[in-house]
C-alpha cells in the first residue's frame, strides 16, 4: 500500500532519505510487539539507528515508547538497551562528525539547523495549520479528473449497494458502498479539507488567502507546496494516502473506545497527529517539511488493513492509486518520463545538465567552478542554508573541508593554515572579513565566492 503514496513513488528513485528514515520506526514498531525478548531488543536498535539516518524519526519516538511500555518492564528494558546500543554503535557518528568538523552537532548550513524554532503562539499554531494545508496535496489530479473520479465512485458504490442488497441488510449494503466510494472521492475530500483549513487560518488572524480568494502574498512559498505539480521536494503523500491514513486512524480510535481494538492500534493512530504537533513546535515552516510525513505514514500503515475488508475495496483503492501514481511518475518535474523532448530524456543527463533541469542552475555553476578553482587539498567553508555542502568534498573526496564560523572566520582559518575558503555570497559580512584581512576574493559561479591567500611554505594546511 505504501508504494501507492505519491511521495513514496517519487522518492523511490531519488537520493532523498525520507523513505529510508521511515523504514526504521516501522521496523521498530513491528519488532517491539514481538513475543521473544530479542525482538524488542532489535526494535530498539532499529529506532536508535533511525535517529542517525534522520533526526525527524525522533518525532515518533513517543509512539514507539508507548508500544514498548505497553509490553511490560522486560520488553521495555530490552528495547531501551537496544536503542542505546543502536545509537551509540551506528546512529550517533554522523552527529559526532558534524560536531568535529563544523562545531555544531547538526552541521553547518543545514535546514535542520536553520529552520529550528521554539514553541510559540501564534507561530506554532500557524506552522501546524500551514503544514496541514501543504499535506492536502493533489499531485497532478486536475479538477476535471477529480470530478470524473467522483462520478465513477458514485456509480461503483451504487452497483455494490444493489448487489449487496441481495444478501445483506440496507445498513450493511450502504456501508460496503461507502467503502468503495471513499478512494474515488479522495480528491474532492482533500479539496474540501484544504478550503476548511484556509477558512480556519482566516478566523485565527493569519489568513492563507487574501480578500480576492487567492493565496496571500506572504504565503507565496506555501502556494508552491499546494499545487498540481509532481515534485519529490514539494509534493506530499497524495490525496489517496491522506484520506486513507486519516480514515484508518479514525477507525482505529473509534474501535478502541468501542473495545474492538487495543492500545497498539491507538498508538499507531496517534503517529500522524503526534508528528504534526512536534514538528510544528520545533521548526519554522518551509515547503520541504511536508515530505517528512513519510515517517508517520509508514508507522500508521498497518492500520490501513481496516480499509480493505474485501476484494472490491482492494480493487477500488488499487485502481485509483494506479492512476494517481502513473500520472505522478510521468510528470515528475526532476525526471519526467514524458516531456517535449520525448520519454525518459532526463534520465541520461550529466550532473551539470541534471542540476539545471531541477531549478539548480546555480548549483551546477558552483560545483563546476569549485572543481576548476580547487581540484584538491584543504578548503575552508562558510555556507548558507540548503547549500549543496556534499559537493564541497569533491566526487572522490579529494578536498578536506574545514567549516568556519560566520562571525570570526579568520582566527580559525589562521589556526588551520588555510589558503583557500569558499563563502556563500549570501553572507556579505563574512566575505568582507576575508577582504579586510587581505585575502583575494573572486566569484567562482552561482552563489559562492572563493577567498585565497599565500602562506609561507610549510605552514599551509595538510589534508
Amino acid at each position: 500500500m505504501l508504494a501507492t503514496f505519491s511521495l513514496f513513488a517519487l522518492e523511490a528513485s531519488t537520493a532523498q532519505n525520507d523513505i529510508m528514515a521511515a523504514s526504521f520506526p516501522a521496523v521498530a514498531a513491528c519488532l517491539l510487539l514481538g513475543p521473544a525478548l530479542i525482538e524488542p531488543l532489535l526494535g530498539g536498535a532499529a529506532a536508535g539507528i533511525g535517529l542517525g539516518v534522520k533526526l525527524t524519526t525522533a518525532l515518533v519516538l513517543p509512539v514507539l515508547v508507548w508500544l514498548a511500555v505497553r509490553e511490560g518492564r522486560r520488553p521495555f528494558g530490552a528495547a531501551l538497551v537496544g536503542g542505546i546500543a543502536g545509537f551509540v554503535l551506528l546512529g550517533m557518528w554522523g552527529y559526532v562528525l558534524n560536531l568535529a568538523e563544523t562545531g555544531h552537532v547538526l552541521g553547518s548550513g543545514t535546514g535542520t539547523l536553520e529552520d529550528r524554532a521554539s514553541p510559540s503562539y501564534p507561530g506554532s499554531v500557524m506552522n501546524g495549520l500551514y503544514l496541514l494545508y501543504g499535506l492536502m496535496d493533489l499531485s497532478v489530479l486536475s479538477n476535471g479528473l477529480i470530478d470524473w473520479l467522483a462520478v465513477a465512485g458514485l456509480l461503483a458504490a451504487t452497483g455494490v449497494v444493489v448487489w449487496a442488497l441481495r444478501s445483506e441488510t440496507m445498513r450493511h449494503a450502504v456501508r460496503d458502498g461507502a467503502r468503495i466510494a471513499v478512494p474515488f472521492f479522495a480528491g474532492l475530500l482533500v479539496l474540501g479539507a484544504a478550503a476548511l483549513i484556509a477558512d480556519v487560518t482566516g478566523w485565527l488572524g493569519f489568513p492563507l488567502r487574501g480578500a480576492n480568494g487567492a493565496l496571500a502574498p506572504l504565503n507565496e512559498s506555501l502556494a508552491h507546496t499546494y499545487t498540481r505539480i509532481s515534485s519529490s521536494d514539494y509534493s506530499a503523500l497524495g490525496p489517496l494516502a491522506m484520506v486513507a491514513v486519516v480514515s484508518a486512524s479514525l477507525i482505529a480510535v473509534v474501535a478502541y473506545f468501542r473495545r474492538r481494538a487495543d492500545a497498539r492500534h491507538l498508538a499507531l493512530a496517534c503517529a500522524l497527529p503526534c508528528f504534526l504537533v512536534l514538528i510544528s513546535l520545533s521548526t519554522s515552516w518551509t515547503p520541504f517539511l511536508v515530505r517528512f510525513f513519510t515517517i508517520p505514514a509508514a508507522l500508521a500503515a498497518p492500520l490501513l488493513a481496516w480499509l480493505f475488508p474485501g476484494r472490491a475495496a482492494i480493487a477500488a483503492y488499487g485502481a485509483v492509486a494506479a492512476l494517481a501514481i502513473t500520472l505522478t511518475v510521468i510528470h515528475d518535474q526532476a525526471k519526467p518520463l514524458h516531456s517535449p523532448y520525448g520519454y525518459g530524456w532526463a534520465w541520461n543527463l550529466s550532473r551539470t545538465d541534471a542540476l539545471k533541469t531541477n531549478s539548480r542552475a546555480d548549483y551546477a555553476l558552483e560545483t563546476n567552478g569549485l572543481d576548476r578553482a580547487v581540484p584538491s587539498g584543504c578548503l575552508g567553508a562558510i555556507v548558507g542554508e540548503s547549500d549543496p555542502t556534499f559537493y564541497l568534498y569533491g566526487s572522490h573526496f579529494q578536498r578536506h573541508i574545514v567549516y568556519l564560523p560566520q562571525g570570526n572566520p579568520i582566527t580559525p582559518a589562521d589556526a588551520a593554515g588555510l589558503t583557500k575558503a569558499v563563502v556563500s555570497s549570501a553572507l556579505p559580512e563574512s566575505v568582507n572579513q576575508f577582504v579586510l584581512d587581505g585575502w583575494k576574493v573572486r566569484p567562482i559561479g552561482g552563489g559562492w565566492v572563493l577567498a585565497t591567500r599565500a602562506l609561507p611554505p610549510g605552514t599551509e594546511c595538510k589534508p
